[in-house]
């Protein structure tokens, strides 16, 4: 039977691995887009194989899904500070909507003032144009 200290670090090294593949999921859709994408693509990102992905997750539909899921939360999460001081318009509104939209899509990436594009947070570190102040 197996300890609770193995217990937990097992749960923890699942989470690890599913949040790896998450990210590599959204890594490779952005660069290729849904369709063309395998989940050979997927799991080569981050060196797993075909295996490990299938015990996370059912397809490529349900790695999608939870892309979506965790974009939609992070979204939601960003308006919950527009609760205090209710916007006074429609304007305001729309405003605050679109600046809380842009940091929940924005929130696990960094911009890159070199090559003004943006960077996963994970692979800034290692893309030649990220300046040093961003890597770390």
């Amino acid at each position: 039977m197996a300890s609770e200290l193995r217990k937990q670090r097992d749960s923890e090294r699942r989470e690890r691995t599913r949040r790896a593949l998450l990210e590599a999921a959204g890594k490779v859709f952005a660069r290729s887009g849904y369709h063309d994408t395998q989940v050979s693509h997927i799991v080569g990102e981050i060196g797993v194989g075909q295996g490990t992905f299938y015990r996370h997750f059912d397809s490529k539909r349900a790695v999608a899904g939870a892309l979506f899921e965790q974009l939609a939360e992070s979204l939601l999460a960003e308006f919950t500070p527009m609760d205090a001081p209710l916007p006074a318009g429609v304007e305001e509104y729309r405003g605050a909507s679109v600046a809380a939209a842009l940091r929940a899509v924005r929130a696990p990436f960094v911009r890159c003032d070199r090559s003004a594009t943006w960077h996963c947070c994970s692979c800034a570190r290692a893309h030649p144009s990220t300046p040093r102040s961003m890597s770390r």
